[in-house]
Protein backbone atom coordinates (compact mmCIF):
# COMPACT_ATOMS: atom_id res chain seq x y z
CA UNK A 1 0.00 0.00 0.00
CA UNK A 2 3.06 2.37 0.83
CA UNK A 3 3.93 2.05 -2.88
CA UNK A 4 1.12 2.98 -4.12
CA UNK A 5 0.56 5.71 -2.21
CA UNK A 6 4.20 7.28 -2.95
CA UNK A 7 3.78 6.68 -6.42
CA UNK A 8 0.10 8.45 -6.59
CA UNK A 9 1.54 11.19 -4.37
CA UNK A 10 4.57 11.74 -6.75
CA UNK A 11 2.41 11.42 -10.51
CA UNK A 12 -0.13 13.72 -8.57
CA UNK A 13 1.27 16.13 -6.37
CA UNK A 14 2.51 18.40 -9.47
CA UNK A 15 -1.69 18.87 -10.11
CA UNK A 16 -3.04 19.38 -7.09
CA UNK A 17 -2.46 23.10 -6.03
CA UNK A 18 -4.75 23.07 -3.33
CA UNK A 19 -2.81 20.70 -0.94
CA UNK A 20 0.49 22.71 -1.84
CA UNK A 21 1.96 25.57 0.10
CA UNK A 22 1.48 23.22 3.30
CA UNK A 23 0.47 26.20 5.61
CA UNK A 24 1.84 24.49 8.83
CA UNK A 25 0.29 27.58 10.90
CA UNK A 26 -1.86 25.84 12.77
CA UNK A 27 1.11 24.05 14.18
CA UNK A 28 3.39 27.29 15.00
CA UNK A 29 0.38 28.21 16.90
CA UNK A 30 -0.11 25.12 18.74
CA UNK A 31 3.55 25.68 19.75
CA UNK A 32 3.39 28.70 21.23
CA UNK A 33 0.15 28.11 22.96
CA UNK A 34 2.39 25.11 24.71
CA UNK A 35 4.99 26.54 25.44
CA UNK A 36 3.84 29.11 27.19
CA UNK A 37 1.78 26.82 29.49
CA UNK A 38 4.41 24.67 29.86
CA UNK A 39 6.86 27.02 31.37
CA UNK A 40 6.38 25.31 34.89
CA UNK A 41 7.47 21.68 33.61
CA UNK A 42 10.92 20.52 34.67
CA UNK A 43 13.57 21.08 31.72
CA UNK A 44 10.55 22.19 29.20
CA UNK A 45 13.23 24.68 27.31
CA UNK A 46 14.93 20.94 26.58
CA UNK A 47 14.15 17.29 24.82
CA UNK A 48 11.05 16.89 26.89
CA UNK A 49 9.54 20.42 25.33
CA UNK A 50 10.19 19.68 22.38
CA UNK A 51 8.37 16.19 22.91
CA UNK A 52 5.45 17.58 24.75
CA UNK A 53 4.67 20.18 22.09
CA UNK A 54 5.11 17.93 18.99
CA UNK A 55 3.30 14.97 20.75
CA UNK A 56 -0.56 16.41 20.78
CA UNK A 57 -0.96 17.03 16.93
CA UNK A 58 0.95 13.70 16.67
CA UNK A 59 -1.23 11.57 19.04
CA UNK A 60 -4.60 13.02 17.46
CA UNK A 61 -3.29 11.83 13.56
CA UNK A 62 -2.72 8.56 15.30
CA UNK A 63 -6.23 8.52 16.82
CA UNK A 64 -8.06 9.93 13.74
CA UNK A 65 -6.03 7.36 12.12
CA UNK A 66 -6.92 4.42 13.80
CA UNK A 67 -10.81 5.24 13.73
CA UNK A 68 -10.31 5.81 9.63
CA UNK A 69 -8.83 2.24 9.68
CA UNK A 70 -11.59 1.04 11.70
CA UNK A 71 -14.21 2.40 9.74
CA UNK A 72 -12.86 0.80 6.31
CA UNK A 73 -9.33 0.24 5.35
CA UNK A 74 -10.04 2.69 2.41
CA UNK A 75 -10.46 5.63 4.64
CA UNK A 76 -7.09 4.91 6.07
CA UNK A 77 -5.35 4.64 2.49
CA UNK A 78 -6.92 8.00 1.74
CA UNK A 79 -6.31 9.69 4.71
CA UNK A 80 -2.28 8.41 4.15
CA UNK A 81 -2.25 9.94 0.67
CA UNK A 82 -3.28 13.06 2.13
CA UNK A 83 -1.06 13.40 4.40
CA UNK A 84 2.29 12.38 2.35
CA UNK A 85 0.96 15.01 -0.63
CA UNK A 86 0.34 17.56 2.46
CA UNK A 87 4.27 16.77 3.92
CA UNK A 88 5.60 16.46 0.70
CA UNK A 89 7.39 19.68 -1.00
CA UNK A 90 8.49 18.60 -4.60
CA UNK A 91 6.72 20.76 -6.89
CA UNK A 92 7.38 23.75 -4.12
CA UNK A 93 11.65 22.56 -4.90
CA UNK A 94 10.62 22.40 -8.72
CA UNK A 95 8.77 25.90 -8.65
CA UNK A 96 11.53 27.88 -7.27
CA UNK A 97 14.52 26.01 -8.98
CA UNK A 98 12.53 27.28 -12.11
CA UNK A 99 12.19 30.69 -11.00
CA UNK A 100 15.63 30.65 -10.40
CA UNK A 101 16.56 29.23 -13.92
CA UNK A 102 13.85 32.08 -15.44
CA UNK A 103 15.97 35.38 -13.44
CA UNK A 104 19.27 34.01 -15.10
CA UNK A 105 18.12 33.21 -18.36
CA UNK A 106 16.11 37.05 -18.89
CA UNK A 107 19.08 38.31 -16.68
CA UNK A 108 17.25 39.72 -14.04
CA UNK A 109 19.30 40.35 -10.77
CA UNK A 110 16.76 41.17 -8.72
CA UNK A 111 14.85 38.62 -9.57
CA UNK A 112 16.91 36.24 -9.41
CA UNK A 113 18.44 37.41 -5.96
CA UNK A 114 14.46 37.37 -4.91
CA UNK A 115 14.28 33.10 -6.46
CA UNK A 116 17.41 32.30 -4.19
CA UNK A 117 15.50 34.25 -1.07
CA UNK A 118 12.71 31.78 -2.05
CA UNK A 119 15.11 28.88 -1.95
CA UNK A 120 17.22 29.26 1.03
CA UNK A 121 13.79 30.25 2.67
CA UNK A 122 15.39 33.58 4.48
CA UNK A 123 16.67 36.66 3.38
CA UNK A 124 20.48 36.38 4.12
CA UNK A 125 22.97 38.89 2.60
CA UNK A 126 24.15 37.24 -1.10
CA UNK A 127 27.09 37.94 -2.71
CA UNK A 128 27.00 40.17 -6.01
CA UNK A 129 28.61 37.58 -8.35
CA UNK A 130 26.24 35.61 -10.31
CA UNK A 131 28.24 32.30 -10.37
CA UNK A 132 28.77 32.31 -6.76
CA UNK A 133 24.64 33.03 -5.78
CA UNK A 134 23.95 30.28 -8.39
CA UNK A 135 26.48 27.94 -6.79
CA UNK A 136 24.58 28.43 -3.75
CA UNK A 137 21.44 27.83 -5.33
CA UNK A 138 22.66 24.64 -6.64
CA UNK A 139 23.91 23.60 -2.84
CA UNK A 140 20.26 24.70 -1.22
CA UNK A 141 18.59 22.21 -4.27
CA UNK A 142 20.53 19.31 -3.47
CA UNK A 143 20.35 19.85 0.05
CA UNK A 144 16.54 21.05 0.47
CA UNK A 145 15.76 17.72 -1.41
CA UNK A 146 16.57 15.62 1.30
CA UNK A 147 13.79 17.91 3.55
CA UNK A 148 11.56 18.55 1.17
CA UNK A 149 11.20 15.14 -0.77
CA UNK A 150 13.64 11.98 -0.03
CA UNK A 151 13.39 12.01 4.07
CA UNK A 152 9.61 12.36 4.11
CA UNK A 153 9.25 9.37 1.47
CA UNK A 154 12.01 7.81 3.67
CA UNK A 155 9.83 8.23 7.03
CA UNK A 156 6.67 7.38 5.57
CA UNK A 157 8.11 3.86 3.81
CA UNK A 158 9.31 3.30 7.80
CA UNK A 159 6.15 4.53 9.91
CA UNK A 160 3.99 5.34 7.56
CA UNK A 161 1.84 8.44 7.09
CA UNK A 162 2.66 9.25 11.04
CA UNK A 163 6.49 9.07 10.16
CA UNK A 164 6.06 11.30 7.28
CA UNK A 165 4.20 13.89 10.00
CA UNK A 166 6.85 13.17 12.54
CA UNK A 167 9.62 14.03 9.93
CA UNK A 168 7.69 17.67 8.43
CA UNK A 169 6.41 19.08 12.01
CA UNK A 170 10.11 18.34 13.33
CA UNK A 171 11.42 20.78 10.31
CA UNK A 172 8.66 23.24 10.70
CA UNK A 173 9.18 23.40 14.13
CA UNK A 174 12.97 24.11 14.09
CA UNK A 175 12.79 26.76 11.37
CA UNK A 176 10.08 28.36 13.14
CA UNK A 177 12.27 28.10 16.54
CA UNK A 178 15.37 29.05 14.62
CA UNK A 179 13.20 32.50 12.81
CA UNK A 180 12.16 33.47 16.82
CA UNK A 181 14.96 32.25 19.21
CA UNK A 182 18.29 31.32 17.65
CA UNK A 183 19.96 30.86 20.38
CA UNK A 184 17.28 29.19 22.56
CA UNK A 185 17.99 26.02 24.58
CA UNK A 186 14.45 25.08 23.44
CA UNK A 187 15.43 26.19 19.38
CA UNK A 188 18.58 23.59 20.19
CA UNK A 189 16.62 20.70 21.16
CA UNK A 190 14.13 21.26 18.22
CA UNK A 191 17.78 21.40 15.64
CA UNK A 192 19.00 18.61 17.41
CA UNK A 193 15.83 16.39 16.58
CA UNK A 194 15.54 17.06 13.67
CA UNK A 195 19.09 16.28 12.84
CA UNK A 196 18.54 13.30 14.45
CA UNK A 197 15.86 11.81 12.24
CA UNK A 198 17.45 14.01 8.51
CA UNK A 199 21.06 11.52 9.70
CA UNK A 200 20.32 8.61 8.14
CA UNK A 201 17.75 9.37 4.51
CA UNK A 202 20.38 12.46 3.97
CA UNK A 203 23.07 9.40 4.33
CA UNK A 204 21.57 7.60 1.92
CA UNK A 205 20.56 10.41 -0.44
CA UNK A 206 24.40 11.43 -0.84
CA UNK A 207 24.83 6.74 -1.91
CA UNK A 208 21.94 8.39 -4.16
CA UNK A 209 23.92 11.36 -5.49
CA UNK A 210 26.81 9.17 -6.04
CA UNK A 211 24.58 5.81 -7.91
CA UNK A 212 23.43 8.57 -10.79
CA UNK A 213 26.01 10.76 -10.67
CA UNK A 214 30.02 10.58 -10.69
CA UNK A 215 29.52 8.00 -7.87
CA UNK A 216 34.18 8.53 -7.22
CA UNK A 217 33.87 12.31 -7.11
CA UNK A 218 30.57 12.13 -4.93
CA UNK A 219 32.53 9.89 -2.55
CA UNK A 220 35.69 11.81 -2.47
CA UNK A 221 33.43 15.05 -1.68
CA UNK A 222 31.59 13.36 0.80
CA UNK A 223 34.42 12.22 2.95
CA UNK A 224 35.86 15.51 2.71
CA UNK A 225 33.04 17.34 4.05
CA UNK A 226 32.08 14.61 6.95
CA UNK A 227 35.77 15.36 8.22
CA UNK A 228 35.73 18.93 8.21
CA UNK A 229 32.75 18.65 9.89
CA UNK A 230 33.74 16.53 12.58
CA UNK A 231 32.22 16.70 15.98
CA UNK A 232 29.69 19.15 14.39
CA UNK A 233 25.99 17.80 14.67
CA UNK A 234 23.29 20.10 14.53
CA UNK A 235 22.44 21.06 10.86
CA UNK A 236 25.01 18.73 9.66
CA UNK A 237 23.07 17.17 7.02
CA UNK A 238 22.56 19.82 4.28
CA UNK A 239 26.50 20.59 3.62
CA UNK A 240 27.12 16.84 3.67
CA UNK A 241 24.38 16.89 0.82
CA UNK A 242 25.69 19.38 -0.98
CA UNK A 243 29.39 18.32 -1.24
CA UNK A 244 28.02 14.63 -2.46
CA UNK A 245 25.55 16.08 -4.86
CA UNK A 246 28.43 18.99 -6.24
CA UNK A 247 30.93 15.66 -6.79
CA UNK A 248 27.76 13.54 -8.48
CA UNK A 249 27.67 16.42 -10.64
CA UNK A 250 31.44 17.15 -11.33
CA UNK A 251 30.68 20.70 -11.01
CA UNK A 252 33.88 22.90 -11.40
CA UNK A 253 35.17 25.16 -8.69
CA UNK A 254 32.74 27.85 -8.12
CA UNK A 255 35.33 30.59 -8.63
CA UNK A 256 35.36 29.45 -12.27
CA UNK A 257 33.27 32.01 -14.21
CA UNK A 258 30.75 30.70 -16.50
CA UNK A 259 28.56 32.50 -18.87
CA UNK A 260 24.54 32.78 -18.53
CA UNK A 261 24.06 29.50 -20.33
CA UNK A 262 26.21 27.55 -17.58
CA UNK A 263 24.73 28.56 -14.92
CA UNK A 264 20.97 27.80 -16.53
CA UNK A 265 22.90 24.07 -17.24
CA UNK A 266 24.19 23.83 -13.48
CA UNK A 267 20.44 24.52 -12.01
CA UNK A 268 19.06 22.33 -14.56
CA UNK A 269 21.64 19.52 -13.81
CA UNK A 270 20.99 19.69 -10.30
CA UNK A 271 17.12 19.10 -10.49
CA UNK A 272 18.32 16.73 -12.79
CA UNK A 273 20.32 14.64 -10.65
CA UNK A 274 17.42 14.96 -7.96
CA UNK A 275 14.51 13.55 -10.13
CA UNK A 276 17.26 10.80 -11.19
CA UNK A 277 17.46 10.45 -7.81
CA UNK A 278 13.91 10.12 -6.92
CA UNK A 279 13.01 7.48 -9.93
CA UNK A 280 16.14 4.70 -8.36
CA UNK A 281 14.17 5.69 -4.95
CA UNK A 282 10.99 4.38 -6.04
CA UNK A 283 12.15 1.74 -7.95
CA UNK A 284 14.33 0.44 -4.81
CA UNK A 285 10.81 0.49 -2.52
CA UNK A 286 9.25 -0.93 -5.79
CA UNK A 287 11.69 -3.83 -5.51
CA UNK A 288 11.79 -4.24 -1.87
CA UNK A 289 7.65 -4.17 -1.44
CA UNK A 290 7.52 -7.12 -4.71
CA UNK A 291 9.97 -8.77 -2.69
CA UNK A 292 7.84 -8.65 0.69
CA UNK A 293 4.83 -9.75 -1.65
CA UNK A 294 6.72 -12.89 -2.82
CA UNK A 295 8.48 -14.14 0.65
Amino acid sequence: MKLIIILITILSERYLRFLQGQNFRWFTNLVNTLRQRLTHVPNSDGPTGVVLVLAPALLFFVLVWLIALKIHPALGFILSLLVLLYTLQARDLREKGKAYVKALRDDDELAGKEALHRLLGSDHDLPEDANECTRIATSAILARANDQVFAVIFWFAVLGPFGALLYRLSRVLRNEMILTNPNGDFTQSSRQLHSILAWLPARLLCLSYGITGSFTDALHRWRGCEQDLEGVWADKNEEVLSCAGIGALQLPPAEEQLDADGLVNEINAAMDLVIRTLLVWVTIIAVMTLVGWAA
